[in-house]
């Protein structure tokens, strides 16, 4: 793909010349991956034994491209493939990289992209159930490449 297009005087032998130089553009490649499943879990009473009925972990999944930010929330229901759908639709033309495809398995969903500068990737999960009652359910792998 060409990218920028500079028109360049060039003094060859006492003679100006204009020539249009294209200069080509790099396209920087990257992809997330979303990788685990949703969890459940249930808090009991130690001394009755009583326990409340299962219950959804909920939280916050967020994608970092060159300082700026995509996030959707997850809950009951969510997979890695709404929840790739989601960080993609957001990834728009004023965000530094632009989503170009989804793609993957129930178990990992990958969010593909494209940038038309180097960037620097990062994620965060937070979560909402009790430390001691969930594990991770979800995570993010960034992956980037030329």
């Amino acid at each position: 793909m060409l990218g920028t297009r500079v028109l360049c005087q060039i003094l060859l032998a006492g003679v100006i010349i204009l020539a249009t130089i294209s200069v080509a553009q790099t396209t920087y490649y990257g992809a997330a991956g979303i990788v685990g499943a949703e969890q459940t879990y249930r808090t009991c009473n130690p001394r009755t034994g009583v326990c409340n009925p299962p219950q959804y972990d909920t939280g916050t999944i967020t994608l970092t491209v060159n300082g700026s930010n995509v996030s959707t929330g997850y809950g009951e229901g969510s997979t890695p493939e709404t929840i790739a759908a989601s960080l993609c639709s957001q990834m728009t033309s004023s965000f530094p990289a632009q989503c170009t495809t989804t793609n993957g398995t129930t178990a990992a969903h990958f969010v593909n992209f494209q940038a038309k500068a180097n960037y620097s990737v990062s994620s965060t999960v937070t979560k909402t159930c009790p430390p001691d009652y969930c594990g991770i359910p979800f995570s993010v792998i960034a992956l980037q490449e030329k």
